[in-house]
């Protein structure tokens, strides 16, 4: 067996990178100095988990490696699980960022050959293209970045103002979030039923009409304080506004509207992972489909299940796993029935359909 300990670790070296580019870029946090601060990642595949012990197992000259299985974790309904809580993360600042179009930072930007005497020399060459070829890519996601983010240029003194405290504070005032709620500090221990770590990054689109939340969302419960009993990402899109004045739409009042949508999509987000967490979407349709949503004003696809509709939102999930909540579209409000909206924006189509990828009308 050791002989097939050389091939399996190309497979896992492979995966690996492979799962790391599914990951969404790293948010950023713009600062009164110009600078970028990368301070978001998430890792969630789980198939190098499984493959590591396999490899182990061979180098380790074992026949009896074994994968283990992934855990499911029992669900407690909310109705008994009254008190609860949400602790405020270290960092003190909101991430905000642009939205970002990676088209221009794939992987294929040029190609190697592989010169190599022997199989091992072929291997590094490989793992050493794939080094460079990764740090190229990243550098390129790092400029498109900074272009993006200048955007939210002259949000900036908004931007200072938001802190996890004052948002997950407004947050937690709403009717959405039902029970004897409450916020924890970052180095206390909740006490209550079941407790939440969340970490919100929000982007705004490049024509500034629209908010997108990934909610990086962790939920412990008494019984299991050490490991986290559901852990997902939560996107939460918020529909375009339509205003001529777009940065005093969300600069009036102080800032008002920033901060109000802001804590709704938060509000949102939590809201979902509860339901999904609990069971709530499990006798949903499990078909895949492609449904089409507004960011901003760009119309965008996803290949996902459709869990629930109504006049407001539309909620998802895709093949990633994600839940998100899209603003519904006109066409599906007018089959339900809805009453006609004012804040209709029209949509610009996709360049082109990217299944699996962040897209509500439904084929």
């Amino acid at each position: 067996m050791p002989q097939l300990a050389a091939p399996l670790l190309i497979c896992l070296i492979a995966v690996v990178r492979a799962e790391a580019m599914r990951r969404p870029s790293s948010a950023i946090k713009s600062t009164s100095d110009g600078e970028s601060m990368p301070i978001f990642h998430n890792f969630r595949g789980k198939l190098p988990q499984l493959l590591l012990p396999v490899l182990v197992g061979f180098l380790s000259g074992s026949t009896g490696a074994q994968i283990p299985a992934i855990s499911s974790n029992t669900v407690t309904p909310l109705a008994e699980q009254t008190r609860w809580s949400i602790r405020l993360p270290k960092e003190t600042a909101v991430a905000f960022q642009g939205s970002l179009s990676l088209d221009g930072a794939g992987p294929g930007a040029y190609q190697m050959m592989y010169p190599a005497p022997n199989a091992a020399g072929l291997i590094a060459a490989i793992i050493t293209h794939g080094i460079l070829a990764e740090s190229t890519k990243n550098e390129q996601k790092r400029k498109l970045q900074t272009e993006a983010d200048k955007i939210l240029v002259p949000y900036q003194p908004l931007i200072e103002s938001s802190t996890h405290q004052k948002l997950f504070e407004k947050a937690l005032l709403s009717p959405s979030l039902q029970g004897d709620k409450s916020l924890v500090a970052t180095n206390e221990k909740p006490q209550g039923d079941w407790w939440m770590d969340i970490t919100p990054v929000y982007t705004m689109t490049q024509d500034q009409s629209s908010m997108i939340l990934d909610n990086v969302t962790l939920i412990y419960t008494s019984n299991s304080s050490e490991k986290a009993s559901y852990q997902n990402t939560i996107r939460v899109v918020s529909r375009a506004k339509t205003d001529d004045d777009l940065l005093a739409a969300w600069t009036g009042n102080e800032g008002q509207a920033w901060h109000q949508t802001t804590a709704e999509m938060l509000a949102q987000a939590v809201s979902i992972a509860v339901s999904d967490w609990q069971g709530a979407f499990s006798s949903a349709d499990t078909t895949q489909r492609t449904i089409r949503y507004n960011e901003g004003r760009s119309e965008k696809m996803e290949r996902a299940q459709l869990l629930s509709e109504n006049c407001e939102t539309s909620i998802i999930k895709t093949l990633r796993g994600w839940m998100m909540a899209v603003p519904t579209r006109d066409s599906i409000r007018q089959k339900l029935g809805c009453a006609t909206t004012s804040t209709t924006v029209q949509a610009t189509p996709p360049a082109a359909a990217a299944s699996g990828t962040p897209t509500a009308a439904v084929n």
